[in-house]
């Protein structure tokens, strides 16, 4: 049993922000960038004398250059971020594909980046650090975590350097050529208010674009893949990061509250008769989208409920017996028993020197997951939950907070972010897919076994 973690592998991007950067235009005259070579044929491929001295080559995309030991690294990130492993081969082969994005990305940005670079070593670490606090650990934990697994934390800021770098690329590049309009705006608002009667769901989604009709295998086998992870117990979040949208998405895979009218036909059609926790694939004329229904409300419903609470960890150092499990559990029993709310157990923990606590949490109770949201729905303002083991360690939920808000209406920037993302995100998609068709890839293994056949 594994800890599904919210971390950057090959593909994710933070979309931060969709202002584009300040950069001089005659750097992005020359955008549409070209890679040499075509696609080579592995049968036909002969290795150099410098690429036969060295047996550890795996893949080469350019002048860039994989070894086992990088696929390795690759897949054990992509198994930690998914919480699962898979079979070895499933896992090797995708940790190649993500390795060959990176690679086109990282020459992309590269030929273009501008004087300063296109992102700063702060934004570098920001990104890192909000990883970490996504998963509810400091920094140094997850640095620690990453270890412990094989992985070195400077793989993993290398790869949101490229990420990130590629999202500042392609907003310079498209940003100009999006407009929308004051008119599209005011009549997106008006739609909205018009169906705020309606029964509105909460929806994570991840979408795959297809360009052109000749890109509809490979995209639909790229769907069949996710779909196995998801079914295999892969959180929907850490996969959406992995996969969707190509390199340009949102901080999660979270659109929020929606109504009937704000995605396409189809899809409005499929949460209609979907049950919650439940996912489902959609195909309409843009593409492929996979549906996470997380939660839903009756029509004229205006309210949420905002929690705020902190964990307290007893964590297990090493894999504990059920005996010393058992232990740790009652301790944790004890100390909320004895306390009279929240801040007391907390000040017990603390004093306890086993016991880490964690940063507070602020969440939308409606917008969690069902599981989740079982375990502190029903803890008061000041309350302290039962103990929980998982694999990690037994936690503690303290709940400091708790308050009921109204949903309020986004503004018009808020909209015209989401309109503008939506749309980097499909532009996005198109520009990896036609660099990689570009770019000079062999496989060397495949080519081994064509020579051995």
């Amino acid at each position: 049993m594994k800890k599904n973690l919210r971390i950057c592998s090959a593909v994710l991007v933070l979309f931060v922000s969709c202002s584009c950067s300040r950069v001089d235009e005659k750097e992005y005259s020359r955008a549409a960038v070209k890679i040499n070579g075509p696609i080579k044929s592995e049968s036909n491929y002969k290795k150099s004398s410098y690429e036969k001295e060295y047996d550890g080559i795996v893949i080469k995309v350019n002048e860039q250059i994989k070894t086992e030991s990088d696929v390795e690294k690759e897949c054990k990130l992509l198994s930690l971020s998914m919480g699962r492993d898979l079979p070895y081969k499933e896992m090797k082969e995708m940790a190649k594909s993500e390795l060959v994005s990176l690679c086109v990305k990282g020459s992309t940005v590269q030929k273009f980046e501008p004087k300063g670079g296109w992102v700063s070593s702060e934004a570098i670490d920001d990104t890192f650090k909000s990883i970490a606090a996504s998963n509810n650990m400091s920094v140094q934990g997850f640095i620690n975590l990453l270890k412990s697994k094989g992985i070195e934390p400077g793989l993993l800021k290398e790869q949101i350097k490229i990420n990130l770098s590629w999202m500042e690329y392609i907003k310079a590049r498209y940003m100009r050529s999006i407009n929308v309009s004051e008119s599209e705006l005011r009549a997106l608002v008006k739609d909205m208010k018009e169906k705020r009667s309606l029964e509105a769901f909460y929806v994570s989604k991840m979408f795959f674009p297809v360009m052109d009709k000749k890109e509809e295998e490979y995209v639909a086998s790229k769907v069949n893949n996710v779909i196995r992870l998801l079914k295999s117990g892969a959180n929907f979040a850490n996969v959406a990061r992995q996969f969707s949208g190509s390199g340009v998405s949102s901080k999660d895979s979270d659109i929020g509250w929606i109504v009937d009218g704000q995605l396409s036909q189809e899809e409005n059609t499929a949460l209609k008769s979907m049950s919650i926790g439940e996912y489902r694939t959609v195909k309409n004329n843009r593409g492929y989208s996979i549906l996470l229904l997380k939660d839903r409300r009756r029509g004229g419903q205006n309210s949420f409920t905002e929690l705020r609470f902190v964990q307290a960890v007893i964590p297990f150092n090493e894999q504990p017996s059920q005996e010393a499990v058992t232990q740790l559990t009652d301790y944790a029993k004890e100390m909320r028993a004895s306390s009279r709310n929240s801040s007391e157990f907390i000040k017990k923990a603390k004093d306890s020197g086993i016991c880490a606590i964690l940063d507070p949490t602020t969440v939308v109770l409606e917008a969690v997951q069902p599981e989740m949201r079982r375990l502190i729905e029903n803890i008061p303002a000041g309350g302290i939950g039962n103990p929980i083991v998982t694999p990690q360690g037994i936690i503690t939920i303290c709940m400091l907070d708790r308050k009921n808000k109204t949903i309020r209406e986004p503004t018009s920037d808020e909209l015209k972010n989401r309109i503008i993302g939506d749309r980097l995100a499909t532009l996005a998609a198109k520009e990896l897919q036609d660099a990689r068709e570009r770019a000079e890839i062999i496989d060397y293994e495949q080519y081994s076994n064509i020579q051995t056949r």
